[in-house]
Order: structure tokens, then C-alpha cells, then sequence
């Protein structure tokens, strides 16, 4: 949400409560989210779901209550949800530093620049795989799922293969390529990693996402080192038609 819509206004969008992350795209670490709501009225009926000596402490200001938790800060859901033992709060302190570092990088034009490089990559695989986007392309944020090529088979085996293929044989897989100078300043890769493969419509899937540390290199590696496994398939089951 936060990192990847453009110009995004959260309370133009008309709902009570709004929650979302900041990792990753926010540059914030692991278990740094956001809970927003319309109205503190709506906020001081939300509890933490772990009960701890904040609980029920309504926010500074309300009608009811002292409005102070028991270290001295103010009530309510906040409160709730500190002093709950060993938790490490690391993550939520350097929320102020990513946004700061978020802005610094361009702010909403990091988005518009992932958004417009990963609809580039689903576009260039596409056309080269004899695939399609998942989506229309008005709905494509920073990740869009793209299929594979119809030679390499759509089953669950097929699926960890490829996966295992892409991260042990890079090298090989991608010799042909670098011979034939298609890919440049790509000769180091060891390995194309893939978070996971998805089986829909006969066809394998995956997910490609584009954020401020790739370029547009990396996803030619991935289009060649897919090729050249499809090329694979397709020889297998010619010998298998022998």
C-alpha cells in the first residue's frame, strides 16, 4: 500500500479502519505496520489482542478514565500495545528514519518508477515466453504474476524443478545467452531465485516484483534462464515421443 500506490490518500478512502504495512516497500523493517482509523472514538474501541496492564486505559483527552497508561504516556489502543514483555519494539523505532530515507529517495516517484519498470519486465517475458500478465495492467502496482512458457510442464514436480533449476544451474543455464552477448555485464550470476511458482490455467506462474534496487538487467537474466529451461523441456519430450 504505503510505497506502492501513488499519492495515496487514506482518509479519501471513505473506510473506518485502515491497516497496511511499511516493510519493504517503506524501506521499514520486518513487523512495522500501520493501523489508521476515522475517529478516536472508533480508535478506543480497538484492543491488542495480547491483554496486558494497558488494557481498557482510554486515550488522553476521552471522557472516561485518567487517559494515562501506567508508565505515564498516553492510554488507549498505543498504550495497549507496549509493555507486552519481551517484544522487540526495534522495528516500529526506526519506522521515523525509513520515512525520512523513503522521501530522501523521491518518495512516490520510487513507486511510479517500479510500477512502470516491472510493467516493462511482464511485457518483455511475455512477449518472449508466449505468456500473459495476470492482470490488466491498470491494476499492476510494484508485482505483477506472469506465466511461463507452454513447454515447461504446469505440475507441482515441474514447479520445484524449475525453482531448484534456477537457483543451482544459473551458470549453465545461462551459458548460451552470454556466448551469444544477449545478456551484458551478467557473467557473474550463480543463481536466479524465484519466491514461489503458482498453477493456474494449465500454466505455471510466477511472481515478478520490481523495487528501487532492481534494474532492468536482472530480469533478462530471469528471461533467459527460463528459455533455456523451457528449451529443456521441449527436448525431453521430443526423446520421450522417440
Amino acid at each position: 500500500m504505503l510505497g506502492v500506490i501513488q499519492g495515496l490518500d487514506i482518509p479519501g478512502v471513505g473506510a473506518d479502519i485502515v491497516a497496511g504495512n511499511l516493510h519493504k516497500w517503506m524501506f521499514a523493517p520486518t513487523a512495522a505496520a500501520f493501523l489508521w482509523t476515522k475517529s478516536a472514538d472508533i480508535r478506543n474501541h480497538l484492543h491488542h489482542p495480547v491483554i496486558s496492564h494497558n488494557l481498557s486505559l482510554l486515550a488522553l483527552g476521552s471522557e472516561e478514565g485518567t487517559g494515562k497508561a501506567r508508565d505515564g504516556t498516553p492510554g488507549g489502543l498505543a498504550a495497549e500495545c507496549r509493555l507486552l514483555g519481551t517484544r522487540d519494539y526495534s522495528a516500529m523505532l526506526a519506522v521515523p528514519a525509513a520515512v525520512k530515507f523513503w522521501r530522501e529517495m523521491g518518495g512516490d516517484q520510487i513507486a511510479a518508477r517500479n510500477r512502470e519498470l516491472v510493467l516493462w519486465a511482464a511485457r518483455e517475458l511475455t512477449a518472449s515466453w508466449g505468456g500473459e500478465m495476470g492482470c490488466a495492467e491498470d491494476m499492476v502496482g510494484s508485482t505483477v504474476m506472469v506465466s511461463l512458457p507452454r513447454e515447461i510442464p504446469a505440475t507441482e514436480q515441474t514447479a520445484k524443478w524449475v525453482k531448484t533449476s534456477l537457483i543451482q544451474r544459473a551458470s549453465a543455464l545461462l551459458k548460451p545467452a552470454l556466448a551469444a552477448e544477449k545478456l551484458r555485464g551478467c557473467a557473474g550470476v550463480r543463481k536466479v531465485q524465484i519466491q514461489s511458482l503458482v498453477l493456474a490455467k494449465d500454466r505455471l506462474w510466477i511472481r515478478l516484483s520490481a523495487a528501487a534496487y532492481n534494474v532492468e538487467r536482472e530480469f533478462g537474466v530471469l528471461r533467459e534462464a527460463v528459455l533455456a529451461l523451457a528449451r529443456e523441456c521441449s527436448s525431453l519430450q521430443t526423446q520421450s515421443r522417440l
